[in-house]
């Protein structure tokens, strides 16, 4: 999609901000930031990353909630590694799948949850720097909902199973320039591994991109 900004930020977009901007195919009930952590060319240095005050996302606009149903995070984050690589094809080789890596994305991803805390910096202080450093790598993170009936700008929506919950993560992360080329067509990455953490009907998504196996 042409005229998404640079991420250099802490990037929110709530519904009116994605119409504004003229965003009609983003999804517009989740958050996406993608973090450099290291400095290849055409990247952001990770000391330019800085977090403005700006508002937290609002809860989805919903007029009730979904049967409540059962979501396997194991299986969400296998689904995601797939069909991330798939869209990956069509330009370059696939990533090969890093255990190290997506424990760690794991590991992100239920931090996150645990504390609320949607940020590249966890609570205690880690920074992306600190947390990829072993791979000089880099995350996508996304924050988004599930079994709750959701406004988007294609109408309501329901996710209610790891299909429909993996597809519309790497969807959206496709939707953003800035995601979808640094991130998943980044020439940089040869591994990669992705962490889900469902809190409810909270889900927080982490990929994360390495350049060594």
């Amino acid at each position: 999609m042409e005229g998404l900004p640079v991420l250099r930020y802490f990037t929110y977009f709530p519904v009116r901000l994605v119409q504004d901007l003229g965003l009609a195919k983003a999804a517009i009930l989740s958050t996406l930031v993608i973090f450099i952590a290291a400095v290849p060319a055409g990247f952001v240095p990770v000391n330019s990353i800085q977090t403005p005050d700006a508002p937290s996302i609002s809860a989805p606009n919903t007029t009730e909630k979904a049967e409540s149903v059962g979501m396997n995070a194991t299986q969400t984050e296998n689904l995601v590694f797939d069909k991330l690589n798939e869209k990956r094809s069509v330009r370059m080789s696939k990533l090969s799948y890093n255990e190290r890596v997506s424990e760690v994305a794991t590991n992100r991803a239920n931090q996150m949850a645990e504390n609320e805390n949607y940020n590249h910096t966890s609570v205690n202080g880690e920074t992306q720097l600190e947390r990829y450093s072993f791979c000089s790598g880099a995350e996508n993170i996304a924050k988004t909902y599930i079994n709750t009936r959701m406004k988007t700008s294609n109408g309501t929506r329901v996710l209610t199973t790891e299909q429909q919950l993996s597809s519309f993560l790497v969807t959206q992360w496709m939707n953003s320039r800035p995601h979808r080329e640094r991130g998943i067509y980044g020439d940089s990455w040869v591994s990669g591994g992705a962490g889900i953490a469902i809190s409810h009907e909270t889900v927080y998504a982490v990929f994360a991109f390495c350049s060594d196996n």
